[in-house]
């Protein structure tokens, strides 16, 4: 009966391992793109200012290291779908860098104008960011 006895049950761990795997991986991509959903607004809107630059570049370097353990172990489960995370922030980063340099004044990180807007909106909270002082 096929299935059965310890090399059946080997085979059968083996499969479902591989398919969890298949499908993670697949998932993993789908993971990836996500941040294009943000690129996508940055264009739409021509603006930057909602996206955390640090925090993309504190993932940089944990998709780099997880695409080197997936290519040193010949894991492409893993490597793909990091890979492909670390090519979405990298464009992510590149787009937000490009909106950001068009506003005069401002930093890698932060658009014109966020700053004191941010410091306003902290000293009166009845004030929305960017809005007038009252008079």
């Amino acid at each position: 009966m096929p299935g059965s006895g310890p090399t059946g049950h080997l085979l059968l761990a083996v499969s479902v391992n591989s398919s969890v795997a298949t499908i993670a991986a697949i998932w993993g991509v789908v993971m990836a793109v996500a941040p294009a959903l943000q690129i996508r607004r940055m264009v739409h809107t021509g603006s930057s200012r909602d996206v955390s630059s640090g925090y993309f570049l504190l993932l940089l370097p944990g998709f780099l290291l997880w695409v080197l353990h997936g290519v040193l172990n010949h894991d492409l489960a893993l490597a793909i779908p990091n890979a492909v995370s670390l090519t979405t922030a990298l464009l992510l980063l590149a787009v937000a860098a490009y909106y950001r340099s068009r506003r005069p004044g401002s930093r890698f990180g932060e658009e014109a104008g966020t700053a004191p807007e941010l410091r306003e909106y902290h000293t009166d909270q009845s004030q929305p960011p960017g809005a007038p002082p009252p008079r």
